[in-house]
This record gives C-alpha cells, sequence and structure tokens, in this order.
C-alpha cells in the first residue's frame, strides 16, 4: 500500500530505528544541526522546520484561491494545540511585510461547552486564559454558549475584552435542557456524535449572526485522517466532502480547513519551538468507548509503526465524494437534514443498504411466530414486508395524519376543515423521517426528544404538515 505525496509516491513501510540527532543534520540545508524528526527519517533544524511548516499552511490557503484580498473570516478556535498554533500562524502571516502576506481579517470565535462539564469554575479560568492569549495576538474574541443552539438559530454572539471579570452568564433553563438532553443518549458514540454536530451549528449560525460568510476551523490532517474512517463508520460516507475537504458548505456557510496537510506532531514540534500557549480542551465526559476513541487509537498507533498511514487515508478521503443524486436541491428544507443541515441520504430505492437495514430492523421488533402453527412464519413474513411496503409508500397513515388543527387563518375562511386525526405530540419516529442516516442514529439512542431545538421540532412539524398536503393534493396536480 502506498500514499500518493505531493511530491512523491511514499510507500507503506514500517518505521526505521531512531536516528541519533547528535550526528546528523539538517537534510534541507545541509548545514543547521538537527533538531526534529519528520516522518521517522527526515531530520530537519529549526530555522528550515519552521519555513516548511508556514509554507505548509499559506499554500493550503493560496492554492485554493478561496480566501481573497479583504475577506472578513470568522476563526473558530478551542484554545486547543491546534488552535493555538493556527493562531499564531495567521498572526505571523498578517504582520510579515512581503508579497506572501496575509491579507483577510480575521476574528475570533470560542463554544463555552461548560454547561456539559462538571467544573464549569475551571471552565471560566480556561476561558479566561484564551481571552488573555488571543488579546496578546490582537485579535477581537467573541464567546457563544452551546446551550444557545436550542433557543434559537440565530445566534449573536457577545465580544468579551479583557475588561471583563467573568464570561456572560446564559439562560439557565436552556443549560439544563442541554444536559437533559444529552444524558438520554445511551451510547458514547451518539453523544459525541451530537455535541459534535450541534458545535458546528452553533458555529455557522454564529458566523451568519455576525455576517461572516467564511470560517476556519483547525482541523489537523490526523484529526481529518481519523474523520473519513470514523464518518463512514457512523454511516455518514455520502457527507465525506462536508467533513474532510479543505472546503465544505454548511448551513450556508462556507467552512475551511487551514490546518488540514499539518501533522499532529508537526504541530507539536511548532508549539514547542515558538513556546505558544495553548490550553487543554475541555472533552464531554463519557462512559465506556466511542467509536471515534476507538478509530483515533487505532490510527495513532497505525501511524506510529507506519508513518504514512495517516497521509494515505488522508489523501483517500480527498479523492471521495458524496452521491450526487440530491446535488443542486441543498437549499429546499425536505432535503436538508433538521440536525446536521447536510443532504438527506435516505431518499433511496429497495435495492439499497438502507432498505435492506430498514427490513432487518422491522423483522427485530416482529414477534415471533407460534411454533406450533409451522406453515405461517411465510404468512407471517409476507405480511410484515407487505405492511412495511404501504408504511413507506403512502404520505402518511391516519394515525400519523397531520393537519393544522385550526391553528392557521385558513379556518377562519372556510378553508381547511379536515376532520383527519390531529396529532399534536411530534415522535421520534416522526422526527426522523426528516434525518440523515447518521442523525437518525443518534435520535434512536436517545430516549426522549422533548429537549431537542425547538426550532428543530417547529420545522419538523411543518415539514409534516407540508408532506400530508402534498398527499392529499397530489391526485389534482399535472
Amino acid at each position: 500500500m502506498c500514499s500518493v505525496d505531493p511530491d512523491e509516491v511514499t510507500e507503506m513501510v514500517k518505521k526505521v530505528d531512531q536516528i541519533d540527532l547528535r550526528s546528523s543534520t539538517c537534510r534541507k540545508c545541509q548545514a543547521g544541526e538537527a533538531h526534529i524528526v519528520l516522518r521517522e527519517k527526515d531530520v530537519y533544524c529549526r530555522d528550515c522546520f519552521n519555513i516548511y511548516f508556514i509554507h505548509k499552511f499559506r499554500s493550503t490557503i493560496g492554492k485554493s484561491k478561496q480566501i481573497l484580498h479583504g475577506d472578513h473570516v470568522l476563526v473558530a478556535t478551542s484554545g486547543g494545540m491546534s488552535s493555538a498554533a493556527m493562531a499564531h500562524l495567521i498572526r505571523t502571516g498578517l504582520d510579515e511585510n512581503s508579497h506572501k502576506k496575509l491579507r483577510f481579517n480575521p476574528t475570533f470565535l470560542h463554544v463555552d461547552e461548560s454547561c456539559l462539564l462538571k467544573t464549569e469554575e475551571e471552565s471560566k479560568k480556561r476561558i479566561q486564559k484564551l481571552l488573555s492569549e488571543i488579546s496578546a495576538l490582537k485579535f477581537p474574541l467573541y464567546i457563544v454558549p452551546l446551550e444557545k443552539v436550542l433557543e434559537s438559530n440565530s445566534i449573536v454572539p457577545t465580544c468579551i475584552t479583557e475588561e471583563y471579570s467573568e464570561v456572560p452568564a446564559s439562560d439557565s433553563r436552556y443549560r439544563e435542557r442541554l444536559k437533559n438532553l444529552f444524558s438520554t443518549c445511551s451510547s458514547s458514540t451518539a453523544k459525541e456524535d451530537l455535541l459534535s454536530r450541534l458545535r458546528m451549528q452553533v458555529i455557522c449560525y454564529a458566523a451568519r449572526g455576525l455576517n461572516f460568510k467564511k470560517v476556519f476551523v483547525g482541523d489537523s490532517s490526523s484529526k481529518v485522517a481519523t474523520n473519513v474512517l470514523v464518518e463512514v463508520a457512523q454511516g455518514r460516507g455520502s457527507q465525506l466532502a462536508e467533513n474532510v475537504h479543505f472546503k465544505a458548505v454548511q448551513s450556508g456557510t462556507e467552512v475551511f480547513r487551514p490546518m488540514r496537510e499539518l501533522l499532529q506532531n508537526e504541530i507539536e514540534f511548532y508549539v514547542k519551538i515558538h513556546e505558544v500557549d495553548y490550553i487543554d480542551s475541555p472533552t464531554l465526559e463519557i462512559q465506556g468507548p466511542s467509536i471515534s476513541s476507538c478509530t483515533k487509537s487505532f490510527i495513532m498507533g497505525l501511524q506510529s509503526e507506519f508513518p504514512a498511514t495517516v497521509p494515505t487515508i488522508f489523501r483517500t478521503g480527498n479523492k471521495l465524494v458524496g452521491d450526487t443524486e440530491t446535488k443542486g436541491k441543498e437549499e429546499e428544507m425536505d432535503t436538508v437534514c433538521l440536525l446536521c443541515r447536510s443532504s438527506v441520504d435516505t431518499y433511496r430505492k429497495e435495492a439499497s443498504a438502507l432498505y435492506a437495514t430498514k427490513i432487518s430492523h422491522l423483522f427485530s421488533r416482529t414477534r415471533p411466530p407460534d411454533p406450533e402453527s409451522k406453515g405461517n412464519e411465510a404468512k407471517t413474513a409476507e405480511k410484515s414486508m407487505n405492511a412495511y411496503s404501504s408504511n413507506t409508500n403512502s404520505a402518511f397513515e391516519e394515525e400519523q395524519a397531520v393537519n393544522c388543527g385550526g391553528s392557521c387563518k385558513c379556518e377562519s375562511d372556510g378553508g381547511c376543515k379536515s376532520n383527519e386525526k390531529v396529532k399534536k405530540i411530534l415522535t421520534k419516529e416522526d422526527l426522523m423521517e426528516f434525518l440523515c442516516y447518521g442523525c437518525r442514529i443518534i435520535v434512536r439512542e436517545m430516549a426522549e426528544i422533548e429537549d431537542l431545538p425547538h426550532w428543530m421540532v417547529k420545522e419538523a412539524e411543518m415539514l409534516q404538515r407540508r408532506k400530508l398536503m402534498k398527499g392529499q393534493i397530489q391526485d389534482f396536480l399535472l
């Protein structure tokens, strides 16, 4: 197996014995004293490594030709190592006097996730430390609590300065709702995936509230490689382009990954050389392993033995694209997942893996036949298949029908007076119809959905009514 490198083809070979830096010289300048080892065999001096690292970062931005002169970019930062290195690289690029100077205008945003942590006081100290670091780089910093996503999809973050003694508090009701939402998830994988989706939604909505059209995130090459396998394992293969490519459009906002060409160990060397301060990003406290944590451990373990592992997965992920069946319909509400705002990938024909999964799920919930009536097994299976087909092909059954219930103005005008049964409470099954496959798995792991964002539930109810109305007038359309 090999990985396609920009300059050459690198074979997947096992790492060589440890190199003695005391007797080695830089492979680039052939004169400087070696201090850094990359790819387990290439040694660099500090100056050559610095040039190499900065060039990788700037070439990732430059060759895309997406970031133009004078663009206003919202930089999402967690305060971790990759985010701190990105902030330092941006500040260095803006201060240069050469023609290679960065010419966009950055503003920083931090998503406060302290409501999910047991030690909120420590989280406040981390935010204060992050504020001092960003202020030292002469950048403005905005703070937005994660629980804001439950309140509204129109988010305006708060700009904080060094004069603030503490971070502005949010509504305690939404903090409790967010805690309850995560407590209802039964698996660690669902909790981590839900947090990732909500965090990205907060960033995109905050960018829209601040009138930013472009956002930077600090995903490194190692994280992108992990995401490639994690997304496929969680049934999000059709969304790979949005989660691993340099540019993605989410919720109408352009999201860029300028650190995606840099390995995690390269970032560690850069932070150490320049003595860049960073904070340990708080993580969601979960019990037991998850798909993400297991995949990361597997890739990092393989990377330590075979240095081309991450570049191989990374280059492969660049070549993968999602299904174009719904391309061009992203702006239509009924083709967008209500949770992650990606294209809905569940509109498939019967000859598909998704349909087979649904059939398997249906039969696993069906009560086994009576052992005494051995001749009825075939009839039971056929009856279940027919019932499933009628459910999927019809707009809604009578027990699932929804109308406006007199809440709209059309009833007063003598219009909508349907006598069909009104279902005022949105169930988990109703909501899952408007989610992508990956988000369906998250909701399936939830015991309750009452704590989901109100705007998402309202959109689902509106789509239900629209689907019912379309089914009622289908025979009258030309």
